[in-house]
């Protein structure tokens, strides 16, 4: 172990002390790999450059603190290809902690990273890119002006008992990435707070897959779980998440979304189950999309949507109920809920007409809704649930114990038995 104060580290939340914390992890690494340990105090640092076998210790009383002089940090990377990306997504070399091709990397210890900044744009406080054994543990990220946890075609990631609060940007960031646990942790960002991408930005096509998330928080302003923004050339396999909650972020007035899962850009998106997850003050519960926006494709080409459960799903005070809507030339296929219960937001219901639409399904095959709720208040007996259906085959939708199912083939629209 190596405390960073013998090499001229000072926590006086004045001094630029990157230099001498690459030194400390120099060092370490000469002796085959080993911990870098951040006493109490408050460290002003730039990019910090981690190599193969470190463990960075944060202790309870430490913190490591944005520099205010953005020229203590890595130049945007030079790259040989056009990304067909956003920015945010594409580069990682403007960071805290930069890890970039590295193997067995810990960030731990019960310590805080501070963005330092009040808005978005500027450096991420944990950049990864290609690298393998990388853990994320008992940390707390505040501040971020960027994606808090950025992680690009990595695998074998561990993110676990971690707290990001009050980020301006995504939350958590999966791209291309393989072998993923997210556990315990608790999020609260101003965009998406739990992301997973296939984006371009790597300049090839790079899978998302076998990716686990549990037991965690995630709130936010916009959407808390979200496969989408950049999804393709890229595919999405093997997903799973389960006992989370999903909310917004403290004292807003808007509902952000829920569960979102799109394919915008080609990819083919399969093989999810989502379970036992409580949504509070969010807008639509669960959307489900194909959109051929062709980013990245020499010729625009629909996704695929296919293979996904979802089960013990609860939300309150949403805005509406879910939705599926596939691309005209390629549908949905085989989605499965089970045990959906969604309790509207008061004034939502004060605006509506007679009829209710209270699921929506368009340009898709094979897809079963049962013990399917959509709470009306008796007191409002002139409302009516129906499901809004358009182009589809095979679509079977039941209230619980069986009470209005519909089953349809290629139906506008269908009134429901209220409940």
């Amino acid at each position: 172990m190596i405390n960073v104060k013998e090499f001229g580290v000072v926590g006086d939340n004045t001094t630029n002390n990157a230099g001498n914390i690459d030194s400390a992890i120099n060092a370490c690494s000469e002796s085959g790999g080993g911990t870098v340990h951040f006493p109490a105090g408050r460290y002003i640092s730039g990019t910090i450059h981690l190599k193969d076998n470190i463990n960075i210790d944060i202790s309870p009383g430490a913190t490591i603190v944005f520099s205010p002089d953005d020229d203590n940090f890595d130049d945007l990377e030079e790259l040989s290809y056009n990304p067909h990306a956003d920015a945010e997504t594409t580069y990682f070399a403007p960071s805290l902690f930069r890890l970039d091709g590295v193997e067995n990397v810990c960030i731990k210890g019960g310590g805080t990273i501070d963005g330092n900044h009040l808005h978005r744009l500027g450096p991420k406080p944990i950049a990864v890119k290609q690298c393998k054994r990388i853990t994320i543990k008992d940390v707390k990220v505040v501040n971020s002006p960027n994606y808090a946890l950025s992680f690009i075609d990595s695998e074998d990631i561990t993110i676990e008992n971690s707290i990001i609060d009050n980020a301006f940007a995504d939350g958590i960031d999966l791209d291309g990435c393989r072998y993923a646990r997210i556990l315990n942790c608790r999020v609260s960002s101003v965009d998406d707070a739990m992301c997973l991408k296939s984006s371009p930005a790597m300049g090839k096509p790079i899978n998302c897959e076998h990716i686990l998330i549990t037991n965690s928080t995630f709130l936010t302003e916009y959407t808390a779980f979200k496969v989408g923004s950049e999804t393709g050339p890229g595919n999405f396999f093997d997903i799973a998440m389960n006992n989370c909650t999903l909310g917004r972020k403290k004292s807003l007035k808007n509902h952000p979304g829920g569960i979102t899962i799109a394919s915008l850009d080609g990819a083919h998106i399969a093989g999810f189950a989502i379970s036992n997850i409580i949504m509070n003050h969010i807008g639509t519960p669960i959307s489900i999309k194909i959109v051929n926006r062709g980013r990245a494709q020499e010729v625009a080409t629909p996704g695929i949507i296919e293979d996904i459960l979802f089960n013990n799903i609860i939300a309150l005070d949403a805005l509406s109920g879910c939705s599926i809507e596939g691309h005209p030339n390629q549908r949905i296929h085989n989605i499965s809920f089970d045990n959906i219960m969604i309790h509207p937001a008061i004034n939502m219901l004060t605006q509506l007409e007679e009829r209710v639409c209270i699921f929506t399904c368009k340009n898709a095959e094979n897809v079963n809704a049962k013990n399917y709720q959509f709470i009306l208040p008796s007191k409002e007996p002139r409302l009516i649930p129906i499901a809004c259906l358009e182009d589809t085959e095979n679509c079977f939708i039941s209230m619980a114990e069986n009470v209005g199912n519909i089953n349809s083939r290629r139906r506008k629209s269908k009134k429901i038995k209220k409940q």
